[in-house]
């Protein structure tokens, strides 16, 4: 929501500010000794700070951070976070949904909306920049097309997807360095409501992960999609943003055993990769029900 807004003094409705409030130690589990893992309100103009990882970037947290004491030097350029906004784009993971063969479409006006849904059936539609199942909207909802010219309005257009309906969510974890190389870090596992809006998310080891997503998927489509997705992500197009950091794609496996490989696309840390952290560092934490 801040990098759909673009604005530094950007301020997120009060149940998010309620939820970063009640959450903001949830860093401590992968944060090293001698860390500072912010509360939103302390200040740091004591401490010498060389490195900011936020759960992701924006003109916001920037903003915020350096009221707080922190060198803008030391924080990304605004030019290059406002490449995140455009990588971070649905629009632009349209593209690489269409190389998948997935059925997608950009669309501007409702009467691109019915034609995408007279030749693929019941469909999703999305606002360009949103997560954790907020921004969507059912075509066959009574309010739809009300919606969608709305959000056509603030951002120029929706994407519209077939609907599968979900028997598991999982995703693909990795860190991109900052030469451009992705790293796979792991897999997620984690649990959505119909309507998308994220539940909670699996902390077993990795193993145990893997074991449940292969009573879905074969072995070696799994392979197959981390291999494929580790290349994809070194191809010009996705360099040329110069993103580095977490990132993670979400997918799922629907009722009649497809796999979805590119539902969502997170240029930012994920909850799978706080999975991950939590099995490297041996900390526990209740993490269901998180939303």
């Amino acid at each position: 929501m801040a990098l759909a807004n673009g604005s530094a003094g950007y301020v997120p409705p009060a149940p998010i500010r309620k939820f970063r409030e009640d959450n903001w130690t949830l860093p401590k589990i992968w944060a090293g000794e001698n860390d500072v893992v912010w509360d939103g309100k302390e200040s740091l103009c004591d401490y010498d700070i060389t490195e900011v990882y936020p759960w992701g970037w924006s003109r916001a947290i920037v903003h915020e951070l350096q009221k707080a004491g922190v060198r803008r030097d030391v924080m990304p350029s605004d030019e290059w976070i406002d490449n995140i906004k455009k990588l971070s784009s649905r629009e632009f993971a349209a593209k690489i949904q269409q190389e998948l063969k997935l059925d997608v479409a950009v669309c501007q006006t409702w009467e691109q909306v019915e034609l995408f849904v007279r030749k693929h059936g019941r469909s999703v539609m999305k606002t360009l920049w949103s997560s954790s199942g907020k921004g969507l909207m059912m075509t066959d909802a009574n309010n739809a097309r009300a919606w969608m010219e709305n959000a056509v309005a603030r951002d120029g257009a929706v994407v519209c997807e077939l609907w599968m309906d979900k028997e598991l969510d999982f995703a693909l974890e990795f860190y991109i360095d900052k030469d451009g190389t992705p790293v796979y870090e792991g897999l997620s596992i984690f649990n959505t409501a119909a309507t998308g809006r994220f539940l909670g998310q699996d902390c077993r080891a990795e193993s145990e992960r893997k074991q449940l997503l292969l009573t879905k998927v074969e072995e070696e489509e799994l392979k197959t999609l981390i291999d494929w997705w580790r290349t994809r992500l070194t191809s010009s197009d996705i360099r040329a943003f110069g993103y580095y950091g977490p990132m993670g794609i979400d997918m799922l496996v629907d009722n009649r055993g497809r796999i979805n490989p590119c539902v969502e696309i997170n240029w930012r840390m994920t909850m799978g990769h706080v999975s991950i952290w939590c099995n490297k560092t041996q900390k526990n934490i209740d993490i269901l029900n998180f939303f």
